[in-house]
């Protein structure tokens, strides 16, 4: 494929930068005119030769470097009709296609013309107004996240400033912390029939957990699902329990018992509420 002279085309001179390239472009289109896209147009080739010409020359570095190399050898032989290598010839071809098939479609959009003033002028504003758009970008919807915040605090009828964490208090952390105890040596057998499973912290209660064979949880459901049962349990053993005991009063929990068979997973649960325990 012979070389053309694309800085002809375009009306530059080989030592153009690109600014200067980029204006000269626009320029030619103008001059060409906005229906100079369509294939039936007189000036269609025209517009052909220009948009391939600043596609080796402006849209790429790499492009224009090699296009630079060739067109200097051109020069320098004195060959009208220099013949192009293979690398440029393939990217040339591929650059060509893109015009055709993509950039000079029934599609494609209408030229519009810019006012290109000086030649750092238009690349400078779009610089600045990219870096424009995208601050005002973050602080709108820095602002949009503030309000949404806001109304989700709102629609609960509370300002953020009134919505408080709470935190737990010295009671509370105690008794987290004995429960973790406890359960650090479970599980532990009673006897051969129970055994203490784990210790649970609800929110209403410290809950005992055991697990029973299948074949002595129905003979024994009567004594463990006996309220009195347990309550004389606790009286007995109140000196003992008394330091746990007081954690959960000072933070509103009863105590409760739950039963599991191992087998049939049947479960019975036997609640001392807040106000029973602190009866006793």
């Amino acid at each position: 494929m012979k070389i053309k002279d694309y800085y002809s085309i375009l009306g530059v001179s080989p030592d153009s930068d690109s600014p200067t390239i980029y204006d000269a472009y626009h320029k030619k289109v103008s001059e060409l005119g906005e229906a100079s896209f369509k294939s039936d147009s007189p000036n269609y080739q025209a517009r052909v030769d220009v948009e391939e010409a600043y596609r080796i020359l402006g849209a790429s570095y790499i492009n224009k470097e090699a296009y630079d190399k060739e067109y200097q050898k051109s020069i320098a032989l004195g060959v009208a009709d220099f013949e192009m290598g293979e690398w440029l010839e393939e990217h040339v071809k591929r650059e060509h296609d893109f015009v055709v098939n993509r950039v000079l479609t029934p599609d494609a959009p209408p030229y519009v013309e810019m006012s290109t003033g000086k030649k750092w002028g238009m690349r400078t504003l779009g610089c600045v107004g990219k870096v424009f758009l995208f601050f005002a970008f973050i602080v709108v919807l820095g602002a949009v996240k503030k309000c949404s915040r806001q109304a989700v605090r709102d629609s609960y009828g509370t300002s953020y400033n009134e919505t408080e964490v709470a935190q737990p208090t010295v009671a509370e952390r105690k008794l987290q912390q004995a429960a973790g105890e406890m359960n650090s040596s479970l599980p532990q057998r009673i006897n051969d029939d129970v055994t203490q499973y784990a210790v649970e912290l609800t929110p209403s209660a410290l809950v005992y957990v055991y697990h029973v064979k299948e074949s002595t949880f129905q003979e024994l459901r009567a004594r463990f699902t006996s309220k009195a049962n347990q309550i004389n349990n606790i009286k007995t053993m109140y000196s003992d329990m008394k330091p746990m005991i007081d954690l959960l009063l000072q933070t509103e929990r009863g105590i409760s018992y739950k039963y599991v068979s191992n087998d049939s997973r049947t479960t019975e649960i036997v609640e001392v509420s807040y106000n029973e325990l602190a009866a006793l």
